[in-house]
């Protein structure tokens, strides 16, 4: 069935997604490509059958690295990707799985991700962990195993979301979401590609700027997988959804505001970065340019956009079919 064919879901017009920044690609691109490629294969086994493992192989992450480190150091990039790969895999497991009320699932995760091995598949983990452990300052890694217990916490209170235990409203979803993004940790992997510790400047305006980039990253997100998290798999845990269903509003309507709030984030980081001590500044940077190439990863896998082939546009006419998004003038 052709795209033409499939019936339209929604559509929606969009200005350019950022205002001031641009996506950047490492230089090892081709490298990365053919590292990731060698580590789908170790974690084959994880997946209950050969399609579910090609779904998650033909995203491009190596395109994903490239994007959101451009200036990475090779050797950690591999240690990224390892990383990345596996938590990309476990959450798509656990969407198609369904980890909800399965009490086991969230300690286990926890366990693994401070290197204690205990007997589940996410043990897979545990020696990716151990590896960028030893190359991280014991300051920065306590940051990042915090940020990860932040993200699986915000798994959890998902969950309650989507069981109705927990209010589905705006503010509840805030609290939920900034952990189950995964991106704070994300974004501190940032220092770990470049090679620096910025943990003096954590919590000071490195802080400030990673929420804004955190912010900016979820709402574009929420944006762009609309069609396969709200229409196709009526996921109560998006930003545009909840703004249509609190104010009343139309998709047009709710895409145009959400995005409103992003380019507030985009303006807000870009203000602290130019005012930020040199070293801070440097992390900062280097969270720029990860914002811009997750927007920029998301059209081009096919994980948000769906089948097909981006045409390379990002603004225009949005058309939200059953098997792709397709963008035109």
């Amino acid at each position: 069935m052709t795209n033409i064919e499939q019936p339209l879901l929604g559509m929606f017009t969009m200005d350019p997604f950022f205002s001031f920044v641009k996506p950047r690609c490492s230089p090892h691109l081709h490298w990365l490509e053919g590292r990731t490629g060698q580590f789908y294969e170790e974690i084959r086994h994880l997946f209950p059958s050969e399609s579910s493992f090609r779904n998650l192989a033909r995203q491009e992450h190596g395109l994903y690295l490239a994007l959101h480190y451009p200036d990475g150091v090779p050797d950690r990039l591999a240690d990224i990707g390892d990383w990345i790969i596996t938590w990309f895999a476990l959450d798509d497991l656990c969407t198609n799985g369904s980890a909800i009320d399965d009490e086991s699932v969230y300690p286990a995760m926890r366990q693994v991700v401070e290197g204690h091995a205990t007997g589940t598949p996410f043990d897979i983990v545990t020696p990716i962990a151990m590896t960028i452990k030893s190359k991280m300052p014991p300051a920065q890694w306590d940051r990042f195993v915090y940020l990860m217990n932040y993200m699986i916490s915000g798994f959890a209170a998902e969950d309650e979301i989507r069981t109705g235990r927990a209010r589905r409203d705006i503010p509840t979803y805030r609290k939920a979401r900034s952990g189950s993004s995964g991106m704070h940790w994300s974004y501190l992997l940032c220092e770990y590609a470049l090679d620096i510790d910025a943990s003096p400047y954590a919590s000071l305006e490195l802080e400030e700027a990673v929420e804004a980039a955190v912010w900016n990253s979820i709402y574009l997100n929420d944006i762009i997988s609309y069609r396969k998290e709200v229409l196709l798999g009526r996921d109560p845990c998006n930003y545009v959804d909840l703004y249509m269903r609190e104010a009343g509003a139309d998709l047009q309507e709710a895409v145009t505001h959400v995005h409103g709030l992003a380019l507030q984030a985009e303006r807000r980081i870009l203000e602290l970065q130019a005012a930020a001590d040199p070293i801070a500044r440097t992390a900062i940077s280097a969270v720029v340019d990860q914002m811009a190439g997750t927007v920029a990863w998301q059209f081009v896998s096919p994980r948000y956009i769906g089948e097909g082939r981006w045409s390379g546009m990002a603004e225009g006419t949005w058309r939200l079919y059953a098997d792709r998004t397709t963008v035109t003038s």
